[in-house]
């Protein structure tokens, strides 16, 4: 992982080999990042997503493999308590016969680079439960 900060603005670069999820907690961590918006860009070997099917009030997982192109990442970052940091990221993923796939971003793995722009924000992050998965509210 390599960072960069310009103001409010992180830049964060993520290498081959690493998870994309446990690698932007552990940014979060090092850097006191208590509250961000987050996009990226990039590609993975792998990723698992998730589908909240609502009629079952469960999650769907699924994992696709192969060479993936993080066409969008886009979340948050917040806190579960003071010690660990909530990577929350949507994922739409190009596969190489050009069909997206997309969902909610269980977690991947990098396979060249995963390029992200962290805006922090000053506001405070709070669980609030909501149904039968958390909802994660700034402010």
């Amino acid at each position: 992982m390599e960072v960069r900060r310009e103001k409010e603005m992180w830049l964060v670069r993520l290498e081959k080999g690493e998870k994309v999820k446990e690698t932007l907690a552990e940014f979060a961590r090092e850097h006191y990042v208590k509250g961000a918006k987050l996009s990226a860009i990039g590609a993975v070997d792998w990723a698992e997503l998730a589908y909240f099917d609502e009629e079952k009030q469960a999650y769907e997982n699924k994992t696709f493999s192969g060479g993936l192109e993080v066409l969008n990442l886009a979340g948050n970052i917040s806190w579960v308590d003071d010690e660990t940091p909530m990577v929350h990221l949507h994922a739409t993923l190009g596969k190489e016969d050009y069909n997206v796939v997309g969902g909610h971003l269980n977690e991947a793995l990098v396979s060249v680079t995963i390029e992200a722009f962290v805006l922090q924000t000053e506001a405070i992050s709070r669980q609030v439960p909501f149904g039968p998965f958390k909802l994660w509210h700034l402010g």
